[in-house]
């Protein structure tokens, strides 16, 4: 009967679902004392991951939706890297190496200035004649700040 319901809808990808309500319908037997799995704890393990399904369908955790908010993700994603992290990148480099010019086009800076302005990304900077950062002229090289480096 899991099975059936599963291969129903040859669409939707059930497999996990039809494996949760398994183990929901083992469950609730075992949990009401019954020696095998009534027909009508799979019906009520199928409605629940039917439930769980139409849930899925509307809320989906951590999916960006818009470009900014994908572009966003996959830029913070790269440059919180283990092996990248203290370390500066180049942009230009990640933006080849990842083909975001192909998806996201003239977005990327800006995406990438404001995750420089809200603190997501450190810019490094040109030395002025005296060691000390020149804020005016950056070297188009980034990385993820100190908390990142901290939680990796």
């Amino acid at each position: 009967m899991m099975r059936q319901w599963v291969e129903s809808a040859p669409d939707k990808d059930r497999g996990r679902l039809g494996e949760i309500a398994s183990r929901v319908a083992l469950i609730s037997a075992s949990a009401n004392g019954d020696k095998a799995i009534a027909s009508q704890g799979i019906a009520a393990a199928i409605a629940f991951a039917e439930w769980q399904e139409s849930v899925r369908a509307r809320y989906k955790a951590g999916v960006a939706l818009t470009l900014d908010a994908q572009l966003t993700t996959d830029v913070l994603n790269y440059f919180e890297h283990p092996k990248l992290i203290g370390k500066f990148q180049n942009l230009r480099v990640a933006i080849r190496r990842m083909k975001w010019e192909l998806k996201y086009g003239d977005k990327i800076m800006r995406v990438v200035r404001a995750l420089v302005q809200s603190g997501s990304l450190e810019a490094e900077y040109e030395e002025d004649d005296d060691g000390k950062p020149a804020k005016k002229k950056p070297t188009g090289f980034f990385r993820a700040p100190d908390e990142a480096r901290a939680e990796a």
